[in-house]
């Protein structure tokens, strides 16, 4: 298994993959306000570990690369905070 790293040249197939899982919606209730999942029970990123693990990777190593790259604390933070980064 390899380790995704933001300069991987699979880093924005992770990120479209990421923002998929997250169900990134606008909210019925309020047009023009967005809703998503972030991290599921105690796992802020549990999102992120099952897509890397869908992908290949190793998820506690690239996971481990990722946060250390720029500070993020749960699976969203990396779509907003690192989706235009890096691939």
């Amino acid at each position: 298994m390899d380790q995704l790293t933001i300069d991987h040249p699979r880093w924005q197939e992770f990120i479209g993959r990421l923002e998929q899982r997250l169900d990134f919606r606008e909210r019925s209730d309020e047009p023009g306000n967005y809703q998503w999942l972030c991290g599921k029970d105690e796992d802020p990123f549990a999102y992120t570990r099952e897509v890397l693990t869908a992908m290949g990777f190793r998820p506690e190593a690239s996971l481990a690369t990722i946060r250390s790259q720029r500070h993020v604390c749960c699976d969203c933070e990396i779509v907003f905070n690192l989706g235009a980064t890096g691939g």
